[in-house]
């Protein structure tokens, strides 16, 4: 996903049994009035790799991008997990940088896992929804903000309720 301006980024929030605390906050959400959790995460894409259905190496509708990348916490210092998952590109307009992707993916932590599906947005950042999750995240639902980080990673930040 880094050859290109897409790559995930996991946020997620909890105590890990590694002994790492992974930046969560409880916070009451303005909109709905329900209180939550915020876990925000660092993923590095490393093996962001876009498979062309076309040999001439352009972005198409229908392009993959399968990944398994390593995610850090809040301060991008101790690994925290790893995420796979894939997309699927299902607009390409690089003149304008409008395209997306169409994804879904597991963000693997120590207590646990969180899934998310939605649109990646090629211009910038994006809001996932949160599927489900296993362990501790077993019951979770919410909103997944993905964003671009400065250094060419991405941050996640969970919203879990």
């Amino acid at each position: 996903m880094r050859k290109r301006y897409l790559g995930i980024a996991v946020l997620a929030g909890g105590l890990l049994t590694t002994g790492a605390v992974v930046g969560i906050a409880t916070a009451g959400n303005a909109s709905d009035g329900t209180r939550g959790r915020a876990l925000v995460l660092i993923e590095h894409p490393d093996t962001d790799t876009v498979v062309h259905l076309n040999a001439d190496g352009k972005d198409h509708v229908g392009d993959l991008l399968p990944f398994n990348n390593p995610v850090y916490d809040a301060a991008n210092k101790v690994k925290v997990g790893d995420d796979q998952g894939n997309c699927i590109h299902v607009r390409v307009d690089p003149a304008n940088k409008t395209g997306a992707y169409e994804c879904n993916w597991t963000t693997n932590l120590s207590g646990g896992s969180i899934t998310v599906e939605g649109a990646f947005l090629d211009a910038g950042p994006s809001t996932l929804a949160v599927i489900g999750g296993t362990g501790r995240y077993k019951l979770s639902r919410g909103t997944m903000d993905l964003a671009p980080t400065a250094d060419g990673n991405y941050s996640f930040t969970f919203h879990l309720r």
